[in-house]
């Protein structure tokens, strides 16, 4: 009896021994995570997979790309180099033209200026016609020449072509209306077509574009003095004495002013 009683204790304590020695096992095997292992090798494996394949098509894109823009570059390379080379031979060419432009208006005004001395010499000489002819062959070189106008409106007007001569001036004027020699000069062409009151007008805007000129102020005399205008005439007199004082027709101007 007693000998069973031993049998069954022993027997009792091998089980409790073993059913600790399990439960210890399984605490164990508790603890870790059986599924994240495997999943987690598969996840890394997938991303070094992913990463070689991407680091392959990055080394493709980079070589296909260094294929295609490499060449793109070398034509626009080309292009920008004929592109300046193209600049630089216009340039060349503009430099050239206007070297030339240059040296043809040099020439042209070099030529315009003899031909005007030669125009006055002969106007001076009174050789008109010829006179006429330099002065027209300044303004086929020189369109807006205001001297050649002028000096063809005295040409006309020392021929008495006093239509004629009122266009020249007048066209002349309309080049610079601030040229007080064009506005005495058209003054003269109505004095001598006896319009005193157009002569007044012009020779008084030439006074008033250089009020000291001796010569517009006797001007104004005698303009005054055949219209009868004693003001006028006393008053253009003050001025040219005063400008003037060496004048030797004063003492003239002054009885004819006082026989008005």
């Amino acid at each position: 009896m007693i000998l069973d009683i031993s049998i069954f204790i022993l027997l009792v304590a091998s089980a409790v021994i073993l059913l600790m020695i399990l439960f210890r096992k399984f605490s164990i095997l508790a603890t870790i995570d059986v599924d994240s292992v495997p999943q987690e090798k598969v996840e890394q494996k997938k991303e070094d997979i992913i990463e070689m394949r991407l680091r392959r098509k990055l080394e493709w894109l980079k070589n296909n790309l260094n294929r295609i823009i490499k060449p793109i570059f070398g034509f626009l390379n080309n292009i920008f180099k004929l592109t300046y080379q193209k600049v630089l031979e216009l340039e060349k060419s503009y430099q050239e033209k206007s070297q030339a432009v240059s040296d043809d208006q040099n020439f042209n005004q070099q030529k315009t200026r003899a031909l005007l001395s030669e125009g006055e010499e002969l106007y001076n000489s009174e050789d008109y016609g010829q006179s006429e002819k330099k002065f027209i062959q300044v303004i086929s070189l020189d369109y807006r020449n205001v001297e050649a106008y002028d000096g063809l409106g005295k040409v006309y007007l020392a021929q008495k072509d006093y239509e004629h001569a009122i266009e020249a001036f007048q066209h002349a004027l309309k080049l610079e209306d601030k040229s007080s020699g064009v506005h005495c000069d058209i003054c003269q062409v109505y004095k001598e077509l006896g319009d005193f009151d157009k002569a007044v007008l012009y020779i008084q805007k030439a006074i008033e574009l250089d009020p000291n000129n001796p010569k517009y102020l006797d001007a104004l005399i005698e303009i005054s003095i055949l219209k009868k205008n004693r003001f006028l005439a006393k008053e253009a007199y003050r001025k040219l004495k005063k400008v003037n004082p060496e004048n030797q027709k004063l003492s003239e101007l002054e009885k004819k002013i006082e026989n008005i």
